[in-house]
C-alpha cells in the first residue's frame, strides 16, 4: 500500500485514510480545509517558540527576585536590622531562586512554581507581619506573578502539543 506524507505534521500515513492519524489533517479535504488545519496546527507549533522566550524570561525574573533579596540581605547586615534565622531563611530563598534561575530548562514547570509559591508566600509572610508591604511594589509583585504563571500555562500547553506530535 502507497503512503503518503502529511503536509502538516509529517506523519507518514496510508494512502487510504481519509484523515492522518496524528494531527488528523483532512488528505481528502477541501484546499480550504487543508489550509485551515495547517494554520491551527501551525499556530499550536508556536506554542512551543513562545514557552522557549517565556522561560528565558522567567529565568531573568527568578534571577531578579534573588538579586532582589540579596540586596535586602546586604542592607540588613549592613544596618544591623537582621537576626541570624533571618540570614539563614534569606540565603536558603536565595539559592533556591538561583538554582530554579539555571535549572529551569531541565523540569521547566518545577523549576517555574517553585520559585512561584516562595515569592507568594514572602508576600503573604511579610503582609501578616506588616500589612503596608502588600502595596509597596504592586505593579512589580503582579508583573512577576503574572509572567511567572503565564510560562506555566505555556509549559504545560508545549507538553500536551509534544505528547500529540512527539515534537
Amino acid at each position: 500500500m502507497e503512503k503518503i506524507i502529511c503536509l502538516a505534521c509529517k506523519n507518514e500515513s496510508t494512502q487510504s485514510v481519509d484523515n492522518c492519524i496524528k494531527c488528523d489533517f483532512p488528505f481528502n479535504g477541501s484546499e480550504q480545509e487543508k489550509s485551515k488545519h495547517i494554520g491551527q496546527f501551525i499556530m499550536k507549533k508556536g506554542v512551543v517558540y513562545d514557552t522557549d522566550e517565556s522561560l528565558g524570561r522567567s529565568k531573568k525574573i527568578i534571577s531578579i527576585i534573588a538579586l532582589f533579596n540579596t540586596i535586602f540581605l546586604i542592607f540588613g547586615l549592613y544596618n544591623g536590622q537582621i537576626d541570624i534565622l533571618n540570614i539563614i531563611l534569606n540565603l536558603i530563598v536565595i539559592f533556591i531562586f538561583i538554582w530554579c534561575a539555571i535549572t529551569i530548562k531541565k523540569n521547566p514547570f518545577e523549576k517555574t512554581l517553585i520559585p512561584l509559591i516562595l515569592f507568594i508566600s514572602i508576600i503573604i509572610l511579610n503582609f501578616i507581619i506588616n500589612p503596608n508591604t502588600l502595596f509597596q511594589g504592586i505593579l512589580w509583585k503582579i508583573i512577576f506573578i503574572g509572567s511567572l504563571s503565564y510560562s506555566m500555562y505555556l509549559v504545560k500547553s508545549t507538553e500536551k502539543f509534544r505528547e500529540k506530535f512527539n515534537k
